[in-house]
């Protein structure tokens, strides 16, 4: 970003955001959703950031670039870590 306290600027094209985006309501149908921050000022192509809790690390689907944040939960034991 240009302005340097800007915390999160636009992703880089509207294809991106629309990919963006898809995935975020996808996930907010199959996952637990954390966290969604707030936006100060909305500008064209931005996208806030979210924090969601997944069962299982396939309903991540593809891998996606941009302010998404996933979090898997597991046991204590290196053995189930590597199951998944």
């Amino acid at each position: 970003p240009a302005d340097l306290a800007t915390d999160v600027g636009p992703v880089i094209d509207d294809e991106a955001h629309a990919n963006i985006s898809r995935h975020i309501e996808r996930l907010k149908r199959e996952a637990k959703l954390i966290a969604e921050a707030p936006v100060a000022e909305a500008m064209p192509r931005q996208i806030r950031p979210v924090a969601f809790e997944l069962d299982r690390i396939e309903q991540l689907g593809e891998e996606i670039f941009g302010p998404v944040l996933h979090v898997v939960r597991f046991s204590d034991t290196v053995d189930e870590v590597i199951a998944r």
